[in-house]
């Protein structure tokens, strides 16, 4: 699974096999979703077994071990080093657990109500984040997001900051419908609208075009907001991203790994300038929803002062993406992507290969060599 990982702190990666995980999960059919990897540090493996998920770690010494005698619910395999921890148990999220476990008593305080059922899982990354939909007695659904490191109450405050700096703009945020500080829980009521990725696909591409352009201005509003972001994205910040993409890139395909060492030599030599405003630092698709003529923005835990053109280089990089992945014809992906190309700066090439490279990692961390033709073309824009 990983031949081409020579990582002498880690050694059982380049021999890991299918049925290794099978073994350290205790379930057969086990097969692995996304990866992260930091030579000389550490691995996670966040995998799949039959309707469930969990995490493998591989640490550099003997920490695995150690944490594995502190945590009861976790596995040690002696024969690889590695832990395992089934969902909900995440020792970099220990309060993950709690919430599952009392979600229902919660949800009052979370959403104003009594819960339909328990919250559904929607995206786990083990030891980042975890996002759940719930669904109110009354129908109303909520977004819940648990981070190890996001102040919820400071979110809280950010996006109240937003909508009153939006009013009369176009530009909405989902608001927030509560918080529980001590468990690093905040809730958001859903978007209105569609989502930016539904309806690019759907009716002609002049359409498409129009519905990118109303995503750009309500960037463009976003970008002059009087506000200072905690966050900075600034030119060593993107290079670092980049380094780490391509690090995980060639853990996919070796010489893809060597094209993207040189794309970040060139990124390190060209002086690009980096203007600092708020933007959005994590533009997706479906980040944006369209109701009319108002776009409501999500995922704003990402919100740093950083360069307007990462967020319109981001945008690209996921055209690009979804057009590779037949999920948007190529004619609405053009239409898109010419709304976008009217608002770049100079710089925008340089800002172009840091969106690249991250979301070729994108298709890198699935650890899939089918994956690397799409990965080759997004590289390839």
């Amino acid at each position: 699974m990983f031949d081409h990982v020579l990582d002498p702190v880690m050694p059982a990666l380049q021999r890991l096999t299918p049925d290794d995980l099978a073994r350290i999960t205790g379930a057969p059919g086990t097969r692995l979703l996304r990866a992260r990897y930091k030579p000389g540090a550490r691995a996670v493996l966040h995998v799949g077994m039959a309707g469930q998920e969990g995490s493998i770690w591989f640490f550099a010494g003997d920490k695995a071990l150690k944490l594995a005698h502190r945590l009861p619910e976790a596995r040690h395999d002696a024969s690889t080093g590695a832990l395992f921890q089934a969902f909900p148990q995440d020792h970099r999220m220990p309060l993950l657990a709690n919430f599952v476990a009392s979600a229902m008593v919660l949800a009052p305080q979370l959403i104003g109500g009594r819960a339909l059922s328990s919250p559904q899982l929607m995206r786990y990354r083990p030891g980042l984040s975890a996002t759940f939909r719930w669904t109110r007695h009354d129908g109303r659904v909520f977004f819940i997001k648990q981070t190890p490191d996001n102040p919820v109450a400071a979110q809280a405050v950010s996006v109240a900051q937003m909508q009153d700096a939006a009013v009369g703009t176009g530009l909405a945020f989902a608001p927030v419908a509560g918080t529980l500080p001590h468990l690093g829980l905040i809730a958001y009521h859903s978007a209105k609208g569609q989502p930016l990725d539904a309806m690019l696909p759907g009716g002609p591409a002049l359409q498409a075009g129009h519905a990118m352009a109303q995503v750009v201005q309500a960037l463009r509003n976003l970008w002059s907001m009087p506000i200072v972001p905690g966050r900075v994205l600034d030119r060593a910040a993107l290079i670092a991203r980049a380094v780490q993409a391509s690090q995980m890139i060639a853990l996919l395909d070796p010489q893809t790994g060597l094209e993207t060492a040189q794309l970040v030599a060139g990124l390190e030599a060209r002086a690009a300038r980096v203007r600092l405003r708020p933007i959005h630092a994590d533009m997706k698709l479906e980040h944006a929803f369209l109701s009319g003529p108002e776009t409501t923005l999500i995922d704003m835990e990402s919100l740093s002062l950083g360069d307007p053109d990462y967020d319109l280089a981001k945008l690209d990089a996921r055209l690009a993406m979804a057009e590779i992945m037949g999920q948007i014809p190529a004619s609405h992906a053009a239409a898109a992507r010419s709304e976008v190309l009217r608002h770049v700066g100079p710089d925008y090439p340089w800002f172009l290969t840091c969106a690249r490279l991250q979301t070729a990692k994108f298709f890198a961390q699935r650890l899939d060599p089918a994956t690397i033709p799409h990965m080759r073309r997004v590289l390839a824009l």
